[in-house]
């Protein structure tokens, strides 16, 4: 349903559920809601994403590769900097 939603664009609706979901989100959940903000070039939810997926998965590269791909895609240059110098 994550990935549905999310490839519609209707990425606050998809935020929302995972965080309505009557069990904790897993990394697959959150996986799936930052690779479809890596589509829509939603950085602000991304953001709130890696947050989350850090406090699952803790230092998974995979989680930085994907936000500075994001950031990188929308030619925000500093911030690729940033997230890569993590």
């Amino acid at each position: 349903m994550v990935d549905l939603l999310g490839r519609v664009g209707y990425l606050d609706e998809t935020e929302n559920l995972i965080n309505k979901m009557s069990f904790k989100a897993n990394e697959a959940s959150w996986g799936a809601l930052i690779g479809v903000c890596r589509i829509h070039g939603n950085t602000d939810i991304a953001k709130c994403v890696e947050e989350r997926l850090l406090e699952l998965e803790g230092e998974d590269a995979g989680t930085y590769i994907l936000l500075a791909n994001i950031y990188a895609a929308i030619g925000r240059w500093d911030d690729v900097a940033h997230v890569r110098k993590k």
